[in-house]
């Protein structure tokens, strides 16, 4: 577990405060605030949250924690991506970490400083750094497209999970996503239509569905088999 004494209790008093104004993204604010399902795509000022197998509240609550425990001085991120492990051989199969664990990716706009990768463990209050090898900043090289679509569009062999190059820019997942979906961990072929300026909808050729928040600029990625 991370122990950071100094300041943390002071910070979380601003997650949780951040969080309970989700809706709001006051532009004096150095703090973002939290979007995990926009309907026009996120402002530049939210925070943006990806929660692949977990519902919406608690998947809040698991990105809060991991922001109270940043690095001083990294500034906010861009989104915050909460993914529960796999599902144990019970039926009903629930999506909290205390029940399946998980880890979170933290990722910054542009590409300028190294992602963060921390594993929600078994228990509630279990929270630790990964060591996860992330890629260089990479630039997005898809052309911009012509109107809303959908288009056809094929998924790399690690899903939507992982790099999605289109309309000019890398996009990441927002809101809640079946993380078991084949699309979302493999290749596959769908569509991706625009939704807004900064929002898209990727359909799978099996009914997967989800919804993509526009990166800005380069990104990284962590390294995948």
């Amino acid at each position: 577990m991370i122990r950071r004494m100094a300041g943390v209790h002071a910070q979380r008093l601003v997650i949780a405060t951040m969080l309970s104004l989700a809706a709001c993204s006051p532009s004096t604010s150095p703090t973002p605030a939290v979007s995990a399902g926009p309907t026009e795509g996120p402002q530049r000022a939210e925070l943006v949250i990806g929660c692949a197998s977990i519902g919406e509240a608690e998947c809040r609550v698991a990105a809060g924690r991991v922001l109270a425990e940043l690095p001083p001085g990294r500034g906010g991120p861009f989104d915050v991506q909460i993914s529960l492990g796999s599902c144990p051989n019970e039926v009903p199969c629930l999506q909290t970490v205390e029940a399946r664990g998980g880890f979170a990716f933290v990722e910054y706009a542009g590409g300028v400083v190294d992602n963060l990768a921390y594993s929600l463990g078994g228990e509630p209050d279990v929270l630790g750094p990964l060591d996860f090898t992330f890629s260089g900043a990479i630039e997005p090289s898809s052309p911009r497209v012509g109107g809303p679509g959908p288009f056809p569009f094929d998924l790399g062999h690690c899903g939507l999970n992982h790099v999605v190059d289109f309309d000019g820019s890398f996009w990441v997942p927002i809101g809640e996503v079946d993380g078991q979906a084949s699309g979302f961990l493999n290749s596959e072929s769908g569509r991706i239509g625009l939704l807004g300026p900064n929002l898209a909808q990727y359909l799978g050729q099996d009914g997967f569905v989800a919804r993509l928040a526009r990166f800005p600029g380069a990104k990284r990625f962590f390294l995948c088999d």
